[in-house]
């Protein structure tokens, strides 16, 4: 970390967060669905039961949990895949031809999400294939990845809200810099 000379004040690194969140903390209790269907007059599967959980649901209605319809290989190759796997753990016949380690693949259900961006729906540009069902992430599961609690509406086509939610910074982020940011002044 860098400061300006004429800065007197001794900088610092916080006390680091011994905690991590893994992805089946974060969505275990959405309902499953699959490729083109919407999951939102399901209902949570079970109660708040970890302090995130208690943060992001307070909604009694589930919303924009729902995933885009995908064609059959598409399908094939998201049943294929085990926990962490991308396309090159694909056999020869699905294999995509191209694109990034990070394509083609399927999320950890027992390790932290990794960063969500715009693409959060389109395995083809992005690590989100969920662990338990065969599809892509839903805008509701996108959303409560980056802190997002289950109430906030977003607005537009579903490629805005994905937009919306990939391009933002997540409110639990904005809420524990702005509390260093005011520790700070505060002396």
């Amino acid at each position: 970390m860098g400061a300006l000379k004429s800065f007197k004040q001794k900088s610092h690194f916080p006390k680091p967060i011994k905690t991590h969140f893994s992805l089946k903390d974060a969505l275990g209790d959405l309902p499953p669905i699959q490729s083109g269907e919407n999951g939102d007059a399901l209902g949570y599967l079970k109660n708040a039961d970890n302090v995130f959980l208690e943060f992001v649901r307070n909604s009694k209605e589930l919303s924009e949990h729902s995933s885009p319809k995908n064609n059959e290989k598409l399908i094939k190759i998201m049943q294929t895949l085990k926990d962490g796997q991308n396309k090159d753990d694909l056999p020869e016949s699905l294999r995509p031809k191209s694109g990034y380690i990070n394509t083609y693949a399927k999320m950890w259900w027992e390790k932290p999400a990794p960063t969500i961006t715009r693409n959060f729906s389109t395995p083809s540009s992005s690590r989100c294939i969920h662990p338990r069902d065969s599809r892509a992430l839903s805008i509701r599961e996108g959303a409560r990845l980056q802190s997002f609690p289950d109430n906030y509406k977003f607005y537009g086509s579903d490629s805005a809200k994905r937009l919306q939610i990939g391009n933002a910074v997540p409110p639990l982020l904005s809420i524990a810099l702005a509390q260093a940011v005011f520790d700070f002044l505060k002396g």
